[in-house]
């Protein structure tokens, strides 16, 4: 689940990273 914590924070940052990294996806 995605949830907007502070422990979560690094987590969305890789997740959008990715996600810029595979725009194939």
């Amino acid at each position: 689940a995605i949830a907007t914590s502070t422990s979560d924070v690094p987590s969305l940052l890789e997740f959008l990273q990715r996600r810029r990294s595979d725009p194939s996806k």
